[in-house]
């Protein structure tokens, strides 16, 4: 149980977008974060064998957000990106083509 109901209806209203451009050869992607009240946000970029290869806190307002990661360092391969608002989780899907 995420809590109150007044705590269950800002999760319900966080919005996480894929990260664009993707796949990618750019060295830096965009990812759209809308939050209903602003916080405290962990990114985490986990490659295919699951070793955590970088990671990013940033605090985020609320409203329409866009974040800029940087991947330049990224071998070619598949990535998941973990963004964790307030301890909740959305996992997207990162392909690195360089």
């Amino acid at each position: 149980m995420l809590g109150n109901t007044a705590d269950s209806k800002n999760y319900d209203q966080i919005q996480v977008g894929n990260p664009y451009p993707n796949p990618t050869n750019a060295a830096n992607v965009t990812m759209d974060i809308d939050l209903p009240i602003e916080g405290t946000t962990n990114i985490r970029i986990i490659d295919q064998l699951g070793r955590l290869v970088q990671m990013v806190e940033v605090d985020i307002f609320a409203g329409n957000n866009q974040l800029n990661l940087d991947v330049a360092d990224l071998a070619n391969g598949t990535y998941y990106i973990n963004v964790t608002i307030d301890g909740q989780q959305f996992i997207k899907k990162l392909a690195v083509l360089r």
